[in-house]
């Protein structure tokens, strides 16, 4: 078999590529929106152990889907004539880039990982201070009038209703894991009611705590039908299933999520920026250092 040519080879990769990326792309979409066949996998492990690991339902989703994209790849690879598919090996391509910026990046490319190491630190912490900073300043708020559909005049609230703590509806996650049974979990979600609910009624605002009882939550401890957090519009997509294996739950359901406040969004922003960008900054100044001591030591060499 004659040897594949330098454009055979680009045409190759890039059919490569792109059926990995396009796995990629839609095992993602699939868990981040809790559809596809992401959705079926944990309706599965709900139905059979009562739990859903969310990292291990997207390899087993990643898999299943990267195989026939790649059967599909070099299925038309071979009605293109490109018959080499299986001996071109997966590697990075890249188009001709200058020669002067080829030699930037390898002399600078941990002064560049550094400088990246800032940027996101930047952003991430910036997402922190604005999500706190849009919360608005602290209301009084009923669960009633989110259930009526009115909008809330703040998103940092007091709210007022019956929160749903027992077995039937707690749902505990920690780490990628989420179980029904809660015993031991890092993050706890349950619904929030008004006095007029009944079971079987739709359920329009979840509860996002660090605690499973009232008596934990040293804010409300003394008042257990209010609690305080960030109203957010999105329910994580892992706990809305699970809360629908007992309950009805709204497709627009509010987020009342006790783990955040506008002091600690500000304390985690500012702790991100001041974190990443100190380490990037030592990281750009280690490299300069070596890269000082290095031509202090030829200098020292030479006659």
């Amino acid at each position: 078999m004659p040897e594949p040519t330098r454009a055979d080879i680009v045409k190759i990769q890039r059919l490569r590529w792109a059926s990995l990326a396009l796995a990629l792309g839609l095992s993602t979409y699939w868990s981040w929106t809790f559809s596809g066949f992401y959705w079926l996998l944990a309706r599965i492990q709900f139905a059979v152990i009562g739990a859903y690991i969310s990292g291990l339902t997207w390899l087993v989703v990643f898999t299943v889907v990267a195989i026939p994209l790649h059967l599909l790849a070099r299925a038309i690879a071979h009605l293109a004539g490109l018959t080499q598919f299986d001996e071109v090996e997966l590697s990075l391509w890249l188009p001709p880039i200058p020669g002067w910026l080829g030699k930037f990046v390898e002399r600078h490319m941990l002064s560049l990982f550094g400088l990246l190491w800032i940027m996101g630190g930047v952003v991430a912490g910036g997402y922190f201070l604005l999500d706190g900073a849009l919360a608005g300043p602290l209301t009084q708020q009923s669960v009633e009038t989110l259930y009526r559909g009115e909008q809330p005049k703040s998103r940092y609230v007091d709210l007022t209703g019956r929160p749903l703590r027992s077995d039937d509806y707690l749902v505990g996650s920690t780490g990628s894991t989420l179980s029904r049974s809660g015993a031991g979990s890092d993050y706890y979600y349950f619904p929030m009611v008004p006095a007029t609910w009944r079971a079987g009624d739709p359920v329009r605002v979840i509860v996002c705590s660090f605690h499973a009882q009232a008596n934990d939550v040293n804010d409300t401890k003394d008042h257990p039908n209010r609690l305080r957090g960030i109203l957010r519009r999105r329910v994580p997509p892992l706990a809305l299933e699970a809360l629908r294996q007992t309950a009805v739950v709204a497709d627009d359901a509010w987020l009342l999520d006790e783990t955040a406040s506008p002091a600690n969004d500000r304390q985690i922003g500012l702790t991100m920026m001041a974190g990443f960008t100190t380490f990037g900054i030592l990281m750009i100044g280690f490299v300069h250092a070596l890269v000082w001591y290095g031509d202090r030591k030829l200098q020292r060499k030479q006659p």
